[in-house]
């Protein structure tokens, strides 16, 4: 499940944020799982969309689509942030761990006065599962397109132009023993 955070104030409707959340009925708790390694500090809002049930030798897992928004209005700056990472979670013996992350977008953008230069960052992944005979999943794989563009304040035409571009495929195989994907 997810639990929602969010204002009626009419300027603040349209910031919420969401976080995972495991209810445990047995034991009458809602136990929290953080999306960044610094919870405490974390000012990016997270909105969650149920993807997929992912099963696994050895665990069940459960997969989310987090979208990250920098724009938070109580934290506001020269730099623009965003993006959407796919998540696979699963109760172990270790308690609710996220197995796997893989970031499936993000746009980015810069901006500096001296030199006048902006950019701009856009990030693609298309995820692929494989899948034993039993349906349970193997491997993940995420072909990924990325492309950093420079705006030029003194440039004539003022057309952007790339300074990066790439491409290629992660890939991630499930290990049953340890309960975690490992990048191949």
């Amino acid at each position: 499940m997810a639990y929602r955070c969010s204002s009626r104030t009419p300027e603040y409707e349209d910031f919420y944020d969401e976080r995972p959340a495991l209810l445990r009925l047995d034991a009458d708790q809602l136990e929290f799982f953080p999306l960044a390694p610094d919870s405490k500090n974390d000012s990016t809002l997270y909105h969650l969309e149920f993807s997929q049930l992912v099963p696994l030798e050895g665990a069940q897992g459960v997969a989310f689509k987090v979208a990250e928004s920098g724009e938070n209005p109580c934290c506001d700056g020269p730099e623009s942030r965003s993006g959407e990472t796919w998540r696979i979670f699963a109760e172990t013996p270790r308690g609710v761990a996220e197995l796997l992350s893989i970031v499936t977008g993000r746009d980015g953008s810069s901006h500096s006065d001296d030199p006048e230069v902006d950019s701009e960052t856009t990030y693609g992944a298309q995820i692929t599962l494989t899948r034993d005979r039993r349906q349970r999943v193997t491997a993940v794989a995420a072909a990924f397109q990325e492309e950093t563009k420079e705006f030029r304040g003194e440039s004539e035409d003022g057309a952007p132009q790339i300074v990066s571009k790439r491409s290629g495929t992660l890939r991630y195989r499930w290990n049953p023993t340890s309960l975690v994907f490992a990048q191949k």
